[in-house]
């Protein structure tokens, strides 16, 4: 794990790590604030301190927010060394059974209520223990939930009540929220105002998450860093509903710029792609790293791939591995085909 320390002192004060620790990215001394000092509520290489790590995706769903921030506990969990140092896992329980059908497939639906959630977590520490391989950091992670819903229409699972209050005071340190401008759109109650209201109990069936009262994110931990993973701006420009993108855009732009300068000490950007959001407190970093399942040599099937891309097999240079998907910009890939085709007559 890359963390800043004296021995390395030009990584990114926030020092959060995903990925395998070989492959997690730095940041330089020259991308930062000149007046930007570790302090000791920054430093996350402290390994006596507590983490919670707040997401808006969780397994069974395979996608990037689900995936690399139960990497990043798994290897924060894998460095603790106090008893009293804990990494709490932050993810939605989906409350409708039709919303978890469809946006887990029918053979990972889960019982509902309280069992269903210890379905749930039982197959995160499940992938944890068999595919990361981590089964020892799997049985010693915390895992939390807190009550949300899917929506179709903006493909993301939405909080359902104030995340923050769901977090006891005692433990509040440390605080990695994945897409912090996601968890926050909203204004939400606390848990408490929101359960003890009979009405909406009645209508979402919560029962234990064991709330606590809410006193905001960076009032209630000593550091909070929020990862930046999308580029919802795009997204709205790109797949909004037609004759309102552009303003969309710009209000989901205003809406992140606001919650992210609100609740974030730090905010690391994944790639410069993405948008300024507070440029006196952020940086460009990929601490996600790369996997090892997406490096190793692959089985004799594949082996004319592996040829082309060990430069064995013909005159390929580079290779990409990717979603090609519309809403992961594969109009723009396409275009970056055909400007190439007109250059060499061929396509790569």
């Amino acid at each position: 794990m890359t963390l800043a320390t004296e021995e390395n002192p030009d990584v990114c004060s926030a020092g959060t790590t995903g990925g395998t620790p070989a492959s997690t990215r730095t940041v330089t001394r020259s991308s930062r604030n000149n007046n930007e000092e570790i302090t000791k509520a920054s430093n996350l290489s402290d390994t006596t301190r507590s983490v919670h790590i707040i997401t808006t995706a969780s397994l069974p769903w395979m996608t990037g927010t689900a995936v690399n921030p139960l990497l990043r506990a798994l290897y924060f969990q894998q460095s603790r060394t106090s008893p009293s140092a804990h990494v709490t896992l932050v993810i939605p329980w989906v409350e409708k059974k039709e919303e978890r059908l469809e946006l887990y497939g029918s053979t990972n639906t889960f019982s509902d209520g309280k069992a269903g959630r210890k379905e749930q977590e039982q197959y995160v520490r499940d992938w944890a223990a068999n595919k990361a391989g981590m089964e020892k950091e799997s049985k010693e992670l915390r895992i939390q939930f807190y009550p949300a819903a899917y929506q179709k229409k903006f493909g993301s699972i939405l909080a359902k009540t104030d995340i923050c209050s769901l977090i006891p005071s005692d433990e509040a340190d440390i605080a990695i929220m994945e897409e912090p401008e996601h968890l926050t759109w909203l204004a939400l109650p606390q848990y408490e105002k929101y359960s003890n209201n009979k009405k909406s109990k009645n209508l979402t069936g919560h029962d234990d998450f064991l709330p606590t009262s809410d006193i905001g994110w960076m009032q209630k931990f000593n550091h909070v860093v929020g990862i930046i993973h999308t580029n919802y701006p795009a997204y709205m420009r790109s797949y909004g509903v037609r004759g309102s993108r552009t303003l969309a855009a710009k209000t989901i732009l205003g809406l992140s710029i606001l919650v992210c300068r609100s609740y974030c000490h730090k905010i690391i950007k994944l790639s410069s792609t993405l948008p300024i959001l507070a440029s006196y407190k952020e940086c460009v970093s990929n601490v996600h790293g790369v996997r090892s399942d997406f490096q190793s040599s692959p089985n004799e099937k594949n082996k004319e791939f592996q040829e082309e891309i060990d430069g064995t097999g013909g005159d390929v240079k580079a290779y990409f591995i990717g979603k090609i998907i519309w809403a992961k910009g594969f109009d723009f890939l396409l275009q970056c085909q055909e400007k190439f085709c007109e250059e060499t007559g061929d396509y790569f």
